[in-house]
């Protein structure tokens, strides 16, 4: 599998499990906390393999930042939560830091 593709993979997965632990904490209900472990293991498979394809340094920091990111747009869009002017400046700085890090720059190498 890609490496970008598991990346993916991994924010998918670990957003359900945020989604899945939200429900539960709203409402106490077991199944969606099974459903949050379940989503939690499919994360870290999903992990392991990613970083069975590049550095841990890369890994880790994209990953994150894709799980940031896809996590505030739900929190907005469905649970409607507002985000104030520091926290989108930051979460624009998370979508520089995926540019920079999934497209490396030469400029010192010369």
């Amino acid at each position: 599998m890609n490496f970008y593709f598991l990346i993916i993979l991994v924010a998918i997965t670990r957003i359900f499990t945020n989604l899945f632990v939200k429900f539960w904490a709203m409402n106490q209900r077991p199944l969606f906390f099974a459903l949050a472990l379940i989503a939690s293991l499919a994360t870290i498979i999903c992990f392991a393999l990613a970083v069975k394809k590049s550095s841990l340094s890369l890994t880790t920091p994209l990953a994150a930042i894709s799980v940031t990111i896809g996590s505030v747009l739900i929190g907005v869009f469905y649970f409607q939560e507002k985000l104030t002017a520091p926290q989108i400046f930051g979460v624009a700085l998370a979508i520089t830091a995926i540019f920079f890090l999934t497209f490396p720059f030469q400029i010192l190498q010369k």
